[in-house]
This record gives C-alpha cells, sequence and structure tokens, in this order.
C-alpha cells in the first residue's frame, strides 16, 4: 500500500496506475512524488472470539518512514453478546477436543486383521494385554 502525502488516502499500486493512467510506470514499480510506500505492521495479539484487528492510519515513525498501524476493536457492544460468543468457543472447543480424543485414541488401535491375527497367536489374554496399553493410554 502506499500513502498519499497530500491527502493522506491510501492507495495500492493498481489505484495508482489507475489515477495516473498516462504515466508509465519503472518496474520495479515506483510511485509518483507524492506518494509514499507503507510499510506493512503485523497485527497485535487479540482475542479472535470477542475482538478483532482493525487497519488504522499509518503513522510516520522515527525511521522517516510511514508504518501500518493497528487497533483491536471490541466486536460485541453488549456484554451478554460478549459473554455468548465465549461461552459457545468454549463449547466448541470441548467438542474439537473430543472428537480429537477419539481420533487419537482409535488410530492406536490395531486394525481388525491384527487384532484377529492377534487372537489366533497369543490368544485372548494376549489380544486383552495388547488392547489394554491403549486403554491405559486414552482412558475414557
Amino acid at each position: 500500500m502506499y500513502l498519499n502525502l497530500d491527502t493522506q488516502e491510501e492507495q495500492s499500486e493498481q489505484e495508482i496506475r489507475s489515477l495516473f493512467s498516462n504515466t508509465s510506470f519503472p518496474t520495479p514499480f515506483t510511485p509518483p512524488e507524492n506518494y509514499t510506500y507503507i510499510f506493512p505492521a503485523p497485527p497485535p495479539a487479540f482475542d479472535a472470539v470477542t475482538q478483532r484487528a482493525a487497519p488504522a492510519p499509518p503513522e510516520l515513525t522515527v525511521k522517516g518512514h510511514w508504518e501500518q498501524r493497528w487497533e483491536v476493536v471490541e466486536v460485541y457492544a453488549l456484554t451478554e453478546d460478549r459473554d455468548a460468543a465465549v461461552a459457545a468457543a468454549v463449547l466448541a472447543t470441548e467438542a474439537a477436543d473430543a472428537v480429537a480424543y477419539q481420533a487419537k485414541r482409535a488410530a492406536e488401535y490395531p486394525s481388525i486383521p491384527d487384532q484377529l491375527d492377534l487372537l489366533y497367536h497369543v490368544g485372548i489374554d494376549g489380544w486383552k494385554a495388547v488392547i489394554q496399553v491403549t486403554k491405559d493410554k486414552y482412558p475414557k
């Protein structure tokens, strides 16, 4: 993104090219004189359930270049809505954890053909011992 120093408006390379349609720009792109590059900055940490990172106006740094700024904005105006979203997120996380747990446990068991082979070669007690290892690793 680029900043129009006259208007303080952010514009993309494509927008600048369309504004100056009769101008041939060099490769790599160099903006016109009254534009400057806005250096990107990562968004701040925020609670993805109740907040979002919104772009703020760029800021001139002590290094003399313009840098993207961010602000953390609350998604919910009402406390009740925020609490409901947090509760829903907790339930979703718990459900996902339960599914992941079940998948891990199921993947640890030997395949059915291997279990049948165990029954044939080591008997029911040997089969139970092998199965118990997974049951102990992933108790219900």
